[in-house]
Order: structure tokens, then C-alpha cells, then sequence
């Protein structure tokens, strides 16, 4: 049974909310969700997200876009928001951004632009080709002003469109304006 006439309302995620900043509601994401699991006896699954029209088209084009732009063999990092479908791209091997050491969505975003960076960097470094980030998370690229300028700044970016994506090449870094290179610059 499905209330949707029902609004809770957290007021400032006074619970939470405040975790988010330093690091450790993943911590306590997945603390909970293995005491849930110990009780009821069973594996915690997210809720069924409801289709949206809109969402699907999303989808449908992103993977256009991947198609045409990505090579087959790529590896892909998706801000994904835990969503697996947007890693279904045609056999290229896709996982969430950001993850877990064994590769599932880590159930909350970056702390900040630093903790983005680490991450992506982390990533990089074990082989991530690609990163892309859908309509639904192109607002990353401001909001964690580290993140955006580190790859507007060391990647290529191979597509901008506001209204599907944004995907940046992860494999060669582009010179530093300094004249250094590397991500250490």
C-alpha cells in the first residue's frame, strides 16, 4: 500500500543532514542498512523509483550519446545517484560515481569538491576511461567547484549538452595552463 497523498518533512535534516559535510553519512548509510538486514533477514533493497516519461527519454539519449561518442571497450563512471540503468550502455563497462571499494553506489554524495576529486581520482587511477554526468547531475560541475574545474581544466570534454549529458575523457590529461601536466598539478 502506497500513501502518495503523504509528506514527511525533516525540517533542516537536523537528523543527518549535518553528517553530509564531513564525510560520514555513508558511514552511517551503511551501518543502518546492515542492522536492517540483521533484523529482517533479508538484503536491503532501494525503492522501486517510479517511471517518469521524461527520465526514460533521459536515459534513451544518454545511451545514444555514449554510443555514438564512446568506444566499445570503455570504462564509464556515471553519476548515478544508485540508478542502474543509466549503466546499461551497450556493453561498455559502467559503474557508479560515487562507489564503494566493490564497485556499488556508496549511498550518498561527496562530502565537498575535495571528496569529489579523491574520488574521481581513485577511480581514475583503477582504470576509469570516462566520466559522465546526465542533465540530472550536470549541476556537480558547479556546485562542486573543485570537481568542475578539475575537469574542465585536465580533461577533455567530448560532449556538453545540458539536456543529456556531459562526458569527460579521463584517459590523457591536458597541459596545465602553467605548463605542468598531471593531476598533481
Amino acid at each position: 500500500v502506497c500513501a502518495e497523498d503523504v509528506f514527511v518533512h525533516h525540517f533542516g535534516q537536523a537528523s543527518i543532514g549535518r553528517l553530509g559535510p564531513t564525510g560520514q553519512y555513508g558511514e552511517v548509510f551503511h551501518a543502518n542498512r546492515a542492522r536492517w538486514e540483521a533484523k529482517w533477514g533479508v538484503a536491503w533493497q532501494p525503492y522501486e523509483r517510479r517511471v517518469k516519461p521524461g527520465y526514460v527519454a533521459l536515459v534513451e539519449r544518454l545511451r545514444r550519446v555514449v554510443a555514438e561518442v564512446l568506444p566499445p571497450d570503455a570504462t564509464v563512471l556515471v553519476v548515478s545517484k544508485g540508478d542502474e540503468e543509466l549503466l546499461k550502455l551497450e556493453g561498455r563497462q559502467a559503474g557508479h560515481f560515487p562507489q564503494c571499494e566493490d564497485g556499488t553506489y556508496a549511498g550518498h554524495y561527496p562530502a565537498d569538491g575535495e571528496a569529489c576529486v579523491a574520488e574521481l581520482e581513485r577511480l581514475r587511477a583503477k582504470g576509469a576511461h570516462f566520466v559522465i554526468l546526465p542533465s540530472t547531475a550536470i549541476w556537480w560541475l558547479d556546485h562542486y567547484a573543485e570537481f568542475g574545474e578539475r575537469l574542465q581544466k585536465l580533461y577533455s570534454c567530448l560532449v556538453r549538452d545540458d539536456g543529456t549529458c556531459a562526458i569527460f575523457d579521463l584517459r590523457s590529461v591536458q597541459p596545465h595552463r602553467s605548463g605542468g601536466e598531471g593531476p598533481g598539478v
